[in-house]
């Protein structure tokens, strides 16, 4: 059986997919909806602003663009924000160190 990407919404104007899905994660029995953010904070359009704002910037982009359906779903939902040099956002800092 293939496994294909959890669907947030599926409401004809496109699809909002989240990049995992696991159950028992922050609670027992609730679904938690991730999305994977790898950003080259050395980029052009990033180089006026300090690499831990643009991270924190995806991470509430992230929020505003799945918080309303995951919760519609009964899910929670955690962005996972990085940049390619390894500095992780509060959310990845925060789910890593749950997981250990």
């Amino acid at each position: 059986h293939p496994v294909k990407e959890p669907v947030v919404n599926d409401d004809g104007s496109g699809s909002l997919v989240a990049d995992i899905a696991a159950r028992g994660v922050w609670q027992p029995q609730v679904t938690t909806l991730f999305d994977i953010s790898v950003i080259d904070s050395d980029a052009s359009f990033y180089l006026q602003k300090p690499p831990i704002s643009v991270l924190k910037t995806t991470e509430k982009e992230k929020k505003l663009k799945y918080g309303a359906d995951c919760e519609s779903h009964h899910a929670t939902f955690t962005p996972l924000c990085v940049t390619i040099d390894g500095l992780l956002a509060l959310e990845m800092s925060r789910f890593i160190k749950h997981l250990s």
